[in-house]
């Protein structure tokens, strides 16, 4: 995180719309790059159009597809940052969150590896209907907020 902040601090306003136009293929109009406020503007608008205003249950998505994907049935934080593209950090926050607030979603295996004592997870039966609900939900382009009681339809 702290490269990226140093990267886009050395930034200019002009390199930093290239980066944004390559990064979301030019969907964005042309006014937003008048200025740093009205490019803010329409990325936040952008995030809500697509739906990513939960990132949270896009991260969880994100980590459960890599659990029921990846071929091994234990698997450790390092497989699944290998496999999804997220830090580490960020993978073993979710989890701890999970384990918090008792979503039985992975069981922690009580061996753990090495000597860097990496925790060793199982997905279960929950975490599997989980994937298979949020699954659905993309595939019907609906929001991953499970908690609305009507699901709001995202273009």
């Amino acid at each position: 995180m702290r490269k990226m902040k140093e990267e886009i601090t050395n930034m200019t306003f002009e390199e930093l719309c290239e980066c944004v136009k390559s990064q979301y293929n030019n969907i964005l109009p042309e006014s937003a790059y008048d200025n740093p406020e009205s490019l803010v503007r329409a990325m936040k608008v952008i995030e809500k159009d697509k739906g990513y205003e939960h990132r949270y249950n896009v991260r969880a998505f994100l980590i459960l597809q890599a659990c029921v994907q990846l071929p091994q049935l234990i698997i450790t934080v390092d497989n699944i940052a290998d496999y999804t593209g997220l830090s580490k950090h960020t993978i073993s926050d979710c989890i701890h969150r999970w384990q918090k607030f008792n979503y039985h979603y992975l069981t922690r295996l009580p061996k753990r590896i090495g000597l860097g004592g990496a925790y060793r997870y199982k997905i279960l039966k929950h975490g599997i209907e989980t994937y298979m609900a949020l699954t659905k939900r993309i595939r019907r382009s609906f929001s991953l907020n499970r908690m609305q009681y009507i699901p709001k339809k995202i273009d």
